[in-house]
């Protein structure tokens, strides 16, 4: 198991967000799955007609999805910490750790006769305790983005009435973290080569350990090395390079 909190999906943060506009509108709590409380305030649409309430019924709908809040959610931190779950020694992997801000927002409908007071009432919630209790009843680290904008009235006309209906957002970070377990080397072999002029001198390179003789110029070579007394340079596939004596 984890030592680290799943990050969250949209069905348990429009779940969240249900259940705290339930309890910020004084309905009372659902207890069972079919509970009145879950049709008056709705996650999502329903497939057949929208709105699926009449007029002058008051029902909220809530629907939250990540959005993009540059610079927040474009920093990571990056860590290489050791796995406590290898038991080897010496290791043979690492976790690594990527810490970061995701950001949602949750969007209410409102509808009804009520629907702008419903909304206000909303809004004061999420500067109370109330808030906070809902998400950590639920075990989820959102935090509250405080600088939301306020509710806004939009009436529409639709079969030959018109209905009343206030929308609202609200945003919210969500500290994510993702382990990664890496394997690692237990350990590196290092060999050095000299490089000795003259015939049947060798030469080190990228490609290997070559025979160069005493022709540079050597046809099929894949690289030579030219060395020279003093400070000799050697030629490579990635440019002239000083050796050293």
């Amino acid at each position: 198991m984890s030592a680290y909190p799943t990050p969250l999906v949209p069905k348990q943060v429009q779940g969240a967000m249900q259940l705290l506009t339930i309890n910020a509108l004084g309905i009372t709590p659902p207890s069972v799955p079919n509970d009145p409380a879950y049709s008056d305030v709705r996650v999502g649409w329903q497939q057949l007609g929208q709105p699926a309430q009449t007029v002058n019924q008051d029902v909220a709908y809530v629907r939250s999805t990540t959005v993009n809040d540059a610079p927040v959610n474009r920093v990571r931190d990056v860590q290489w910490i050791p796995n406590p779950q290898d038991d080897n020694d010496p290791p043979i992997s690492m976790i690594h750790l990527y810490t970061y801000m995701r950001v949602w927002e949750t969007f209410w409908e409102f509808y009804g006769p009520n629907s702008f007071d419903r909304a206000r009432m909303l809004h004061s919630s999420l500067f109370t305790q109330l808030m906070h209790d809902t998400f950590a009843a639920a075990g989820l680290q959102l935090y509250w983005v405080t600088d939301a904008s306020c509710p806004r009235r939009v009436p529409y006309y639709s079969d030959s009435q018109w209905w009343e209906r206030c929308d609202f957002e609200a945003r919210f970070n969500e500290l994510v973290t993702e382990a990664v377990i890496v394997p690692i080397a237990a350990s590196v072999e290092v060999k050095i080569y000299t490089d000795v002029p003259g015939p049947g001198g060798l030469g080190t390179s990228p490609l290997g350990t070559q025979p160069l003789g005493e022709d540079s110029d050597a046809p099929n070579a894949d690289f030579v090395v030219e060395l020279q007394a003093g400070t000799g340079l050697g030629t490579s596939p990635l440019g002239t390079k000083p050796l050293g004596e």
